[in-house]
C-alpha cells in the first residue's frame, strides 16, 4: 500500500508541475501596426491576452491590455468643409489619441492560425472621450474587418454642433503587420 500511494503521489505531482509549466493559460503580448505605403506607423495597438478556454482564438473577453494610438490624419478633407479650425490648432501639436478597452467595440484574433504564419484578426475602436482642443473635438475610428484584409483608420474633427472634417485611410494605401512580444 505505501508503494501504492508513493506512486500515485509521485506520478501525481509529474502531472500537475507538466500541466502547469505547458499551460496554455500564460498572457501572449502583440504588437499590432498599421502602415502606410511608406511603412510609417500610421496607428499602433499593443495588446495582451489570455486564451482562457484555449481554443486558440481570443475574443475581447481574453484580452488582459489593449492600447492604441495613432496620428491625426488631417493631410486632406475628403467629406465636410474644411473648417477655420486649422487656424487655431496645429495638427502637429495635438496630443495622440488613446484607445483603451473601454473604446473596444470588437475583437477577434486567432491565436493558432497566427502561429502558423497567418494573420486572423477583426477588430474595431472609436473614440469614446473625444479629444477637446481649442473647442473643437477631435476622434478616430480604426476597423480591421475581413479577417485583417480590410482596414479603415478614419480621423474626423468637428465643433460640437456640425462635423467639419473626416479624412480616410483604407486597404488600398495601408498594410497590417502584428508580432508577437
Amino acid at each position: 500500500m505505501k508503494i501504492n500511494v508513493k506512486f500515485f503521489l509521485f506520478f501525481g505531482s509529474v502531472f500537475l508541475l507538466t500541466s502547469f509549466c505547458y499551460s496554455d493559460d500564460q498572457v501572449l503580448k502583440f504588437k499590432l501596426s498599421i502602415l502606410d505605403k511608406g511603412n510609417e506607423s500610421i496607428v499602433t495597438c499593443m495588446f495582451s491576452c489570455r486564451d482562457e478556454n484555449n481554443d486558440g482564438v481570443i475574443d475581447k473577453n481574453e484580452l488582459q491590455e489593449f492600447k492604441e494610438t495613432g496620428r491625426h490624419l488631417y493631410a486632406k478633407t475628403i467629406a465636410g468643409q474644411a473648417g477655420g479650425w486649422r487656424s487655431t490648432v496645429d495638427v502637429e501639436k495635438l496630443p495622440p489619441i488613446l484607445h483603451t478597452l473601454a473604446d473596444l467595440n470588437k475583437f477577434r484574433f486567432s491565436i493558432s492560425e497566427y502561429q502558423q504564419g497567418t494573420i486572423v484578426i477583426d477588430y474595431a475602436t472609436k473614440t469614446k472621450e473625444y479629444l477637446k482642443v481649442g473647442g473643437y473635438y477631435f476622434m478616430r475610428i480604426v476597423s480591421i474587418e475581413e479577417n485583417g484584409k480590410k482596414l479603415t483608420v478614419l480621423s474626423w474633427v468637428g465643433d460640437g454642433t456640425q462635423g467639419l472634417e473626416l479624412t480616410m485611410r483604407d486597404s488600398k494605401n495601408l498594410t497590417l503587420k502584428i508580432v508577437q512580444l
